[in-house]
């Protein structure tokens, strides 16, 4: 046992480690009001060591963390012989491919006459940062626990840094609100999957701790996107929730049909009584009433990207295949307002998904899109295959399709059905049966189903495709995906997404099908689903010798009490048709 324990250390502080890297990238800030002590101190994370000591070296502190990571567990991997090896999945491919399509990318723009490596290696940080996170999540997040750490990691560094944020709003106010810069750009993207994070756990499951904290901490981060009045907070966690709610009504319809009509004219009446509010709790309404009747400032900005927009469409065609390359300067054919004071204002552009279909053409653009569009197709696969008792209800449905123009049996199974159905949810709510659909604020030992899980694994992959639009949104208007604590975060995601099927347990049976089937041992919901199927088998039509079909049984028996997992014989029928009860 010891041997055992010495062995899985190291795998033991690398996954550690990595923890602490996800909790720091969330916690401290790229940049903000550094007359803030906490800003300033947590600016030296993300930035350059040269930046800030005498000596010339190139690399962040996270960035010297992910190669420790990495480096832990290279050296590591001999003594675990093996085990824990990185497993090949179909988004390694466009994964690698895009990297090979950045290689090529930063090749053409230094052999085009680049202006400087080193700007050229800052604008693919991002992208690297990302695939980089991304192998090692394949590698370090391998079961239910670390996926549970990973939660709390999201959590409680989202949770210091809505507190920094509020605290520096009512500290610093004058400054803040004289200073756009005040607050890092990315904080909206880390609060925004924080509380998509939170309403996940909600409906799909989670620890009863998770719950808890989530619960406690969902209005502190809310409160935060407030104070910190960024425009594009709402937006991303907008399209975060509407995609979290096409989940919801794909995984649990009657949990969404009980709490969205209200939500929906809730928000209604926000818009309605906040539209011309400018204050920090009309935030969320002048996101929306901005790109209307937009106030001086927002025109400002808004002017700024319009005119960017015309830049970058303007040196896309200029070279639409393969695009100008890292480390060049993209042409001001419209003139832009000064923004000399950042260093990168000739070579990254605000709207970053336009920005990789300049600098990387459109062969590099197509490649973006292929991987974004596979990590969400991936990602939604492995979800479906949760949805277990609505499968079984189209599995009913199918059965009580009209056979040779039998419809009158249809009708009667289908009733039967229905009378099944309604009994044993009537016992259900009453807490004598499984619940097929129990939230997971209503579960317990005995009322259990297999999409309210007791861990976060579930909630963080759905999580994980609502980033991906929230991710896409967010560079749309701002700079995402050159910034390397943002693109930690996302590379986490797709990666998790990349091994969906080992983290809910599952495997794929047929790659062309792409169905799966479970490698866990059958819950209880499982073994009523299987009850269930046998009964309706029971009602099905046989064929009489004159080939009419005949029901096989017209009197519907009980379904078999819970207690049991071994279906009883069906009972023998007498003379007239009919089934002794049991």
């Amino acid at each position: 046992m010891q041997t055992s324990r010495g062995k899985r250390a190291p795998l033991a502080r690398t996954i550690r480690f990595f923890m602490i890297t996800v909790f720091l990238s969330v916690l401290l800030e790229e940049s903000g009001l550094l007359s803030d002590p906490w800003a300033a101190l947590a600016w030296h994370y993300d930035a350059d060591l040269s930046s800030w000591i005498p000596i010339r070296i190139v690399v962040s502190p996270l960035e010297i963390s992910v190669i420790i990571i990495f480096a832990i567990w290279w050296f590591s991997r001999k003594k675990l012989k093996g085990r824990f090896n990185y497993q090949r999945v179909p988004l390694d491919t466009p994964v690698l491919v895009f990297a090979g399509a950045i290689a090529f990318s930063f090749l053409n723009g230094m052999l085009a006459g680049g202006d400087n490596t080193t700007i050229a290696l800052w604008e693919i940080r991002g992208f690297l940062m990302m695939i980089t996170i991304y192998f090692l999540t394949g590698i370090l997040i391998r079961d239910d626990h670390s996926m549970n750490q990973l939660v709390w990691a999201i959590f409680i560094g989202a949770t210091g840094l809505a507190i920094e944020n509020i605290y520096r709003r009512f500290a610093f106010s004058a400054l803040v609100l004289s200073d756009p810069l005040a607050y890092d750009h990315i904080d909206s993207v880390m609060l925004g999957c924080a509380i998509v994070l939170a309403i996940a756990l909600f409906t799909f499951g989670g620890t009863r701790a998770q719950r808890r904290f989530a619960a406690f901490a969902l209005p502190v981060w809310f409160f935060s996107t407030l104070v910190m009045e960024r425009r594009a907070a709402f937006p991303v966690i907008g399209i975060g929730i509407v995609v979290l709610a096409i989940f919801i009504i794909r995984l649990r319809p009657r949990l969404f049909w009980t709490y969205a009509p209200p939500i929906i004219i809730l928000s209604a009446i926000y818009l309605a009584i906040f539209w011309n509010n400018t204050g920090t709790l009309g935030q969320p309404a002048r996101a929306l009433s901005s790109m209307i009747t937009p106030d001086p400032r927002d025109y400002a900005s808004n002017l700024y990207r319009a005119l960017e927009k015309l830049d970058i469409l303007a040196n896309v065609q200029a070279h639409p295949i393969f695009g100008l390359g890292f480390g060049q300067q993209y042409i001001f054919y419209t003139p832009l307002p000064n923004l000399s004071f950042w260093p990168f204002w000739h070579y990254m552009s605000h709207n970053a998904d336009l920005w990789v279909w300049m600098k990387m053409g459109a062969i590099g653009f197509i490649i973006f899109w292929w991987l974004i569009g596979r990590a969400a197709y991936d990602g939604s696969v492995v979800v479906e295959t949760q949805r277990q008792e609505w499968n079984v209800v189209a599995a009913l449905m199918r059965r009580l399709k009209p056979r040779n123009g039998s419809r009158g049996n249809a009708v009667a199974r289908k009733n039967d059905v229905r009378m099944v159905i309604r009994t044993e949810s009537a016992r259900s709510r009453r807490g004598k049966m499984l619940g097929l659909n129990t939230p997971v604020w209503q579960r317990s030992a005995e009322r259990n189903s297999k999409t309210a899980l007791p861990n976060a694994s579930l909630a963080l992959l759905v999580t994980s495709i609502c980033m991906i639009p929230m991710q896409i949104v967010y560079s749309y208007v701002d700079l995402g995906l050159t910034s390397e604590r943002d693109m930690l975060l996302f590379g986490l995601m797709i990666g998790l997404l990349a091994h969906g099927y080992s983290l809910l347990g599952v495997k794929p049976t047929d790659g062309k099908k792409r169905t799966a089937t479970r490698t866990r041992k059958l819950s209880d919901s499982e073994i009523l689903v299987t009850e269930v199927e046998d009964f309706l088998r029971e009602l099905a039509p046989t064929r009489t010798e004159t080939g009419k079909p005949q029901r096989k049984n017209p009197i519907s028996p009980a379904l078999p009490t819970r207690t049991s997992n071994v279906r009883p014989e069906a009972s023998p029928q007498d003379e007239s048709g009919t089934c002794d009860e049991t």
